[in-house]
């Protein structure tokens, strides 16, 4: 097996102390990622079917790395607890990109693990190897998991009706 040859991957995951309803339903609100990520700027639904929802992203710019903007789908499997994400392509730096969401509710329903795989390839002009990519990739997922984990557990602080974007 030549590790070089298969597509990146990460996988990372946290626990959120709420009950599995309110962590599925919150982040699958795409109105509320702009306040449940700190990295997105804007999200704008684009089209919402059976098929998924489609909407662009758009991140802060992070000092000399200028703002990025991508369209993604998102198809969420209530009955499998589970979502897929991909991203339309091209999306420098990336030449695929699938993430993949699980949950798994905690006994007693006090919590769910949720669950973040991604799977992708780089362009071969990248500035980032495949390797450089997942740790990337990890240190914001794990930063970005945590924001989501502290945002829903404290969200009687936070205003009940989001203020949408």
């Amino acid at each position: 097996m030549d590790f070089r040859t298969m597509p990146g991957n990460t996988l990372n995951k946290t626990v959120i102390l709420k009950p599995f309803d309110f962590v599925f339903e919150k982040t699958n609100d795409l109105t509320l990622w702009t306040r449940l990520f700190t990295e997105y700027e804007t999200v704008e639904i684009l089209a919402d079917g059976v098929d998924g929802v489609t909407f662009r992203l758009k991140t802060f710019a992070e000092g000399p790395r200028p703002s990025r903007t991508w369209i993604s789908t998102r198809k969420v499997e209530r009955e499998t607890r589970s979502v897929h994400g991909w991203r339309h392509l091209p999306s420098f730096p990336f030449s695929s990109m699938d993430i993949y969401w699980q949950y798994e509710a905690l006994p007693n329903n006090a919590g769910v693990v949720l669950t973040w795989h991604q799977v992708f390839d780089v362009m071969p002009d990248s500035p980032l190897s495949k390797f450089e990519m997942e740790a990337f990739l990890n240190r914001s997922s794990i930063k970005q998991l945590a924001h989501i984990k502290q945002f829903l557990e404290t969200w009687n602080v936070h205003a009940q009706k989001p203020v949408t974007q």
